[in-house]
Order: structure tokens, then sequence, then C-alpha cells
């Protein structure tokens, strides 16, 4: 019985371990991610949230001129902020950031 008790205290800290870095990195993530304003520089961003990949998505970003390019960053897929699904789709004329649109679930 004693030993059932020091496993099931291990799984108890363990878990509560766990849960407690992934709350930390999705806040950290999230922060990150809402530092994306118009006007930044591509490299800011991607310093910011990594490299993207290009992307053509209609809707977004329809405040840009037709010239533009845009990319789609991992944003922050976490439970902690209610989201299975997150990315953020980031367009630039001549590699500044003029609008932003997150997408996901």
């Amino acid at each position: 019985m004693r030993t059932f008790k020091r496993i099931a205290l291990a799984l108890l800290v363990l878990v509560v371990l766990v849960a407690g870095l992934t709350g930390v990195a999705a806040r950290v993530r999230e922060r990150k991610v809402v530092q994306v304003r118009p006007g930044m520089h591509k490299s800011e961003v991607e310093r910011l949230l990594g490299v993207g990949r290009s992307d053509i998505m209609s809707p977004a970003c329809e405040k840009c001129p037709t010239g533009r390019s845009q990319y789609v960053y991992r944003a922050n897929q976490s439970l902690w902020y209610g989201r299975l699904e997150d990315a953020l789709v980031v367009c630039y004329t001549n590699d500044v950031v003029c609008d932003t649109t997150r997408v996901g679930l």
C-alpha cells in the first residue's frame, strides 16, 4: 500500500508540473503573437514567431494592396487559451507588415 501511495503522489506531482509548464509556455507564446503589429519588419516577426510558410488566403488581410505577400505562422495552439488550431496570417508589403488575421478553431 505504501508503494501505491508513492506512485500516485509521483504521478500527481508530474501531472501538476506538466500542466504548469504548458501553461507558462502558452502564455509566453501568446505574448509573442499579440506583439505582431502593422509596421513591423518581416525579420522582427520571424524573430518572434519563427519562419512562416508562404500561403494565399483570399479573405485574409483585405486592407493590404494586391501586390502583397502572405505568410502563415504557428500561433498559440493551446488548450489553456481554448484553441485547438491557431495560426497567424501576416501580410507584407515590401517586407513590412500591413495587416494580420488570426485563423483557427
